[in-house]
């Protein structure tokens, strides 16, 4: 990996004096000086992984003691931009309301649509599920999300999917992807796609009680729910999911066939609901 550099080709240069410490920083970029300053904690693993050419953001230290997050595209996406200068979770107060009201500790939790590890490492680490299973479709997103979860000692509690989720087993490739928020990023059926598409019954060991689902995938919603039909009926979880304005027709009448009826609604397009 290659040192962190901004537009100008500006570079981050640390050396060490003999006692250990952080001696001096030369060619300091003023975008990433503005960030940095933003952190608390400078320690050399923090240092050296800016260094190999990531960023690593701490989390708030008095409410997620030793929570980090693996940013590396912190400078232009929106959600990264906002984990670094906030140092928190992204939607923070969302999450903590779900904890406190719907999530138990020890569930089993499913992320639909994991994006970077966001929600992944918080139902890990906060809420100490005892197995959250992350699907993530977009390759790059991917690898950012297995990193934040071997960074936050979650191997053995995550299982991560480079995969999409729908109503059938298919293909699919990337229609839509911005790299100032690629927490929009879309995938559209095709049959060349490189990405595959599995149900979410098939992705989960029958036996299984799934406690809550949060769904976040971008107009997918709908297809999603028909291949959860099992875990819905067998497990009747707690939802979470975004609903995009031109399916909430389609999306609310086929939770309500399901038993479920809508709880709460939040802002982003978001929607709780409980059977």
């Amino acid at each position: 990996m290659r040192p962190i550099r901004d537009n100008r080709n500006i570079y981050i240069i640390w050396k060490r004096h003999e006692g250990g410490g952080l001696r001096s920083l030369i060619s300091f970029g003023v975008e990433t000086a503005a960030y940095l300053l933003r952190v608390r904690s400078h320690s050399r693993d923090y240092i050296r992984e800016i260094i190999r050419g990531g960023y690593l953001a701490s989390i708030n230290e008095k409410r997620y003691p030793g929570i980090r997050m693996y940013l590396p595209d912190f400078r232009r996406d929106l959600i990264q931009k906002l984990i670094v200068r906030n140092q928190e979770f992204f939607e923070d107060a969302e999450l903590n309301m779900l904890k406190e009201k719907w999530i138990p500790e020890g569930a089993v939790i499913c992320d639909c649509g994991a994006h970077i590890g966001n929600h992944t490492v918080y139902f890990g680490c906060v809420c100490k599920a005892e197995h959250v299973y992350s699907f993530e479709p977009v390759e790059h997103l991917f690898r950012i999300l297995k990193r934040n979860i071997e960074l936050n000692g979650l191997t053995d509690t995550v299982s991560a999917f480079n995969v999409g989720l729908g109503g059938t087993e298919s293909t699919a490739r990337v229609s839509s992807y911005d790299r100032s928020n690629t927490g929009m990023a879309r995938i559209t059926a095709s049959k060349n796609g490189a990405i595959r598409i599995e149900r979410l019954d098939d992705m989960i060991p029958a036996g299984i009680h799934v406690d809550f689902i949060k769904i976040d995938v971008e107009g997918g919603e709908y297809s999603l729910l028909e291949g959860a039909v099992r875990i819905l009926t067998e497990s009747r979880p707690v939802i979470f999911i975004e609903v995009l304005p031109e399916n909430i027709v389609k999306v609310f009448g086929l939770l309500n066939e399901y038993g479920y009826k809508k709880t709460g609604e939040f802002g982003n397009d978001n929607y709780l609901f409980t059977a």
